[in-house]
């Protein structure tokens, strides 16, 4: 009996933990994830392999994600604007604590020339699905802005990254020889189409907001280089966010483009809200740190009371994102 109201409670923690898609790392919360510490299912890679050392030079804008300041780094990410990083949703972890972002360094673990900043905020996208790798994306708020170049974004129909574009991949992670990269790496690898990619992992499980890029001959990103970019026509059109056996299928991406209004709606101060919601989806929720659960149930249940007023502006303003975010997805689809 008394291992059974554990196993409720447990439950019931887990699920207030996965709720918000915004996160303020004042203290520390529990996220509910799978068992390896990429947010993928066991038999995936949280997608480098056969590339050549970058110079951080040529991109001022990566930076390295990390739990202690100059500890390892989980996951890779962006600077799109001085104060945000651009990442892949699985990456939005609050487990661990304090999270820090290092700048202008070709090292994993930082150095003395490179910027450190501390992570304030965390957004997560609210159809975010961890189980099928959908809307894997987010960002993170620094405390002070970076002084390092931001990396323009793709655009917004994709027309920079049709298939068979070179694209580049940049990150830590693990290189062929199945350790972590000391320095920052890259790779060059090929765009392929949606079908194509799809014939090697089956089930319809690659979808629009995806992209894939390699072919499969031991090029490819791998373990701790998620969140990072894929770049081409030198802008951000992906996110590393999960794949096959490394450097044998094509590593899967989150595709900018298909995220582009939610990325410049948090960069522009808004939340989630401003967003559609899906009734099926666990991660959807309000704005809110996960200790203030008591402020999230006034807030439902004075929205609960006003179903019948006017649209407001919030409600025009999702529904102008959802035709973009549609008009977007037809001209890619047509690419693909």
């Amino acid at each position: 009996m008394k291992q059974s109201r554990i196993g409720v409670c447990i439950s019931a923690l887990a699920i207030l933990a996965r709720v918000a898609c915004a996160y303020e790392f004042s203290g520390i919360t529990r996220e509910a994830e799978p068992n390896n510490t990429t947010g993928l299912a066991t038999n995936e890679e949280s997608r480098i392999y056969g590339g050549s050392e970058a110079d951080v030079r040529q991109y001022p804008y990566i930076a390295s994600l990390r739990f202690n300041p100059h500890g390892k780094t989980f996951c890779g990410g962006t600077l799109v604007a001085p104060q945000f990083i651009l990442t892949a949703g699985h990456c939005i972890k609050t487990d661990k604590g304090q999270i820090y972002a290092s700048l202008g360094s070709k090292f994993g673990s930082g150095s003395r020339s490179s910027e450190l900043i501390k992570v304030t905020n965390g957004f997560r996208h609210p159809l975010y699905n961890n189980a099928k790798h959908l809307y894997d994306v987010g960002l993170l708020k620094l405390k002070t802005p970076s002084t390092q170049k931001v990396a323009p974004l793709g655009a917004r129909d994709g027309s920079d990254s049709k298939v068979g574009t070179m694209a580049t991949v940049l990150g830590w992670g693990l290189t062929e020889d199945r350790v972590g990269s000391f320095t920052l790496q890259k790779v060059n690898v090929a765009i392929i189409s949606n079908a194509e990619c799809n014939k090697e992992y089956g089930r319809n499980r690659i979808r629009g907001g995806m992209m894939c890029a390699g072919n499969g001959e031991g090029k490819d990103s791998c373990n701790g280089d998620s969140g990072g970019p894929l770049l081409a026509n030198d802008a951000v059109v992906g996110l590393v966010s999960w794949g096959g056996k490394c450097g044998v299928k094509a590593g899967v991406y989150t595709r900018v483009a298909h995220v582009l209004d939610y990325i410049k709606a948090v960069l522009n101060g808004a939340t989630d809200s401003l967003f559609p919601r899906s009734a099926s989806s666990a991660e959807s929720s309000a704005h809110i740190a996960l200790p203030r659960r008591s402020a999230a149930k006034a807030n439902t249940k004075a929205a609960n009371t006003t179903n019948t007023t006017k649209p407001t502006k919030t409600i025009k303003a999702t529904k102008s994102v959802t035709k973009e975010t549609q008009a977007a997805e037809a001209s890619i689809s047509k690419q693909q």
